[in-house]
């Protein structure tokens, strides 16, 4: 999923990045033996510092900055240590079609998350003292890559501090997800029903259904997905497919379009594998609409409740990008809603979910449980 960055995040946005920052400055105290093992335990993971680095971009978009709203990730590339292990991510942008610099995150709480960024230049990789990375020779895409070593940031002592901010950061912003050990169910729950769902997940209530609506089954049709990684590509088209209705193009058409607009654009992996950056879905849904020339716009951000009933309720469907839905089985994937409903038992406890279109399962109705999502984002249009 992804953002329009300052209007999403606004204050909280300066909040995050003031931590950010307060961090980088304390970027040269550092250590190796005086961590703690149940410390190196968590770690931050691709998706963490992904989203790391568009909500310190959020923070940084004024007019001395090459970034904007329009700022997208290009590259993410890990860097390695000696002993062959991750321990940063350095993450290339662009914006407008043009290289705007790099974020490296660390991958260690107890170093500052950023590590270093610049809007305008490349990485300097493999200059004594000018990074904090232990890392040998690594080889990308056949080209070497030498990474720095400051042997002198590895001598000091941790500030403790680091690690508690770090932590209380990621938690605050759901980017800790899938870096902490959570455990989910073994066996995958599919939505097909959620009366009986609840049912067997709460026995001792019984729910009923208290409001509901439905922008119609045929407004937006069942699709199939047959790209690799392409949820979230046939989750534009779908948008786009309900709101230019009526200009004769199908819906076949539209996902090749923006099949290639998300591969010139840079927004997906690579022409084989469509996977789509939680930050750059909106970037490639705007995009596509500016290519069929319309007047709408798409925004994301965290997902609410009163968000997507709203966009639901104002008859425009939504994307949804789940990093996990605590059943096991919607992970990591892209979701168009169309519906929504809410149940109560006899105390009042509400149970809330959103009737979905998953591009894997075209003949049966499925849900959401709105209650039990993590790390989930909105993309819609207006």
């Amino acid at each position: 999923m992804s953002y329009t960055r300052k209007k999403i995040f606004g204050f909280f946005a300066v909040v995050i990045c003031t931590i950010l920052i307060i961090n980088l400055q304390i970027i040269c105290i550092y250590a190796d033996d005086n961590i703690s093992e149940n410390k190196m335990e968590l770690s931050v993971n691709e998706e963490v510092a992904e989203l790391t680095a568009l909500l310190f971009i959020a923070g940084n978009t004024d007019s001395s900055s090459e970034w904007n709203d329009s700022t997208n990730i290009k590259e993410i590339r890990g860097l390695y240590d000696a002993d062959n292990k991750i321990n940063s991510y350095c993450i290339y942008l662009s914006t407008e079609g043009k290289d705007t610099g790099y974020i490296i995150i660390s991958t260690d709480l107890n170093r500052a998350l950023i590590q270093e960024f610049s809007d305008k230049s490349e990485p300097i990789l493999g200059v004594e003292g000018y990074s904090v990375y232990t890392i040998e020779n690594k080889k990308y895409n056949n080209e070497v890559y030498k990474y720095p070593q400051s042997s002198e940031a590895l001598n000091k002592n941790i500030d403790e501090s680091i690690y508690d901010r770090n932590v209380e950061l990621i938690e605050d912003v759901y980017l800790i997800m899938n870096s902490m050990n959570v455990v989910y169910a073994n066996d995958k729950t599919i939505i097909a029903d959620p009366v009986a769902y609840l049912k067997e997940k709460y026995p001792r209530f019984v729910f009923k259904n208290d409001s509901y609506y439905n922008i119609g089954e045929n407004a937006v049709p069942a699709y199939e997905i047959k790209d690799n990684n392409a949820c979230s590509i046939y989750g534009v088209a779908t948008l786009l497919n309900y709101n230019l209705k009526g200009d004769g193009v199908s819906f076949k058409s539209r996902v090749e379009k923006v099949k290639t607009i998300a591969v010139s654009g840079g927004y997906c992996k690579s022409e084989s594998d469509y996977y789509v950056y939680v930050g750059n879905l909106a970037p490639l849904a705007n995009a596509s609409l500016k290519a069929y020339k319309s007047n709408l716009t798409a925004s994301s951000s965290l997902l609410s409740w009163s968000t997507g009933k709203k966009s639901i309720s104002d008859n425009q469907p939504i994307l949804l990008n789940i990093a996990s839905d605590g059943n096991n089985y919607y992970n990591d994937h892209t979701v168009t809603a169309y519906a929504w409903t809410i149940f109560k038992n006899e105390k009042g406890s509400e149970q809330r979910f959103f009737k979905v279109r998953d591009g894997w399962n075209t003949g049966v109705y499925r849900y959401v449980h709105y209650d039990t999502l993590t790390g989930t984002y909105i993309t819609r249009f207006k």
